[in-house]
């Protein structure tokens, strides 16, 4: 029943995109109802489990207690919520985002994006405007199916380059840190065995999901994998936040390389 339930929100959100006769401000309003539904019965239907990969989002029954529904938190976010307080319960952000209504006028409205923070990070600083992170993330759709992946990490800029709600969600994560681990290696075909060896890795990061309405995914956008107005639920794994060092006055290309060294940035996240 959920499937099918989920399948025709979908199916209704692609069909209004296509409409001609219905205004720009009507089918918005509309798509932002059915998004909005659309997360509501999610979270009504999707608990977190604990596997040895990492927290999952599984399938439960609508009235289960552990749904992320039951487990939300009604009152509102605000900078003086205590962190601890938002650990393992769905929580709506509360940020104000600009948009411009019919009339041209910019007003601010609620962003509407949901975040569930499974764990904490290994430190409480945690990513802003100007921050670029260092993230390992899974993208689903409603109906359970993933559109992306980045098993070993991606490098997203807040400030450009990410979705609006990446760049919302991801400021209640705290990062991991690089650590060193001993790495035995399998033993050969002829039977020898290579010796041990350190390799860094990052560890400790802040664990969690975040859901967001279409509009700050990839709205209308058309792929092979998204449909158009999809509402977008990523599993989230902060590993790193990098801030900006000015060592001389012509470096301004600045990137974290693809072995996760940190090449002129400084990893705020280091192990204490």
């Amino acid at each position: 029943m959920f499937k099918k339930t989920i399948l025709l929100l979908l199916g209704t959100l692609v069909a209004v995109s296509c409409l001609k006769k219905v205004s720009n401000y009507d089918k918005q309003q509309f798509i932002d109802t059915a998004n909005a539904q659309g997360i509501e019965l999610y979270m009504r239907t999707h608990r977190v489990v604990n596997t040895q990969y990492g927290p999952e989002l599984q399938e439960a029954k609508d009235g289960d207690p552990d749904n992320l529904w039951e487990t939300r938190r009604t009152e509102a976010v605000t900078k003086d919520t205590p962190y601890d307080e938002l650990l393992g319960r769905a929580f709506q952000d509360t940020t104000k985002i600009k948009v411009v209504i019919p009339s041209g006028d910019t007003v601010e409205r609620a962003s509407g994006i949901w975040m569930f923070i499974h764990s904490r990070g290994h430190s409480a600083d945690r990513p802003q405007d100007s921050s670029a992170v260092l993230v390992k993330y899974t993208g689903y759709l409603l109906n359970d199916k993933s559109f992306a992946i980045a098993p070993t990490g991606s490098t997203l800029y807040l400030t450009s380059g990410s979705i609006v709600g990446f760049s919302v969600g991801m400021k209640y994560f705290e990062p991991g840190y690089l650590d060193l681990v001993t790495v035995t290696p399998e033993p050969n075909e002829d039977g020898t065995q290579d010796p041990d060896y350190i390799k860094q890795t990052w560890t400790g990061g802040g664990k969690g999901f975040i859901i967001m309405p279409s509009k700050y995914g990839y709205g209308d956008e058309l792929s092979a994998s998204i449909p158009p107005n999809s509402v977008l639920i990523f599993n989230i794994n902060l590993l790193s936040i990098a801030n900006y060092i000015k060592d001389d006055a012509t470096s301004n290309t600045l990137s974290i390389s693809k072995n996760t060294e940190i090449t002129k940035w400084q990893n705020i996240a280091t192990k204490k």
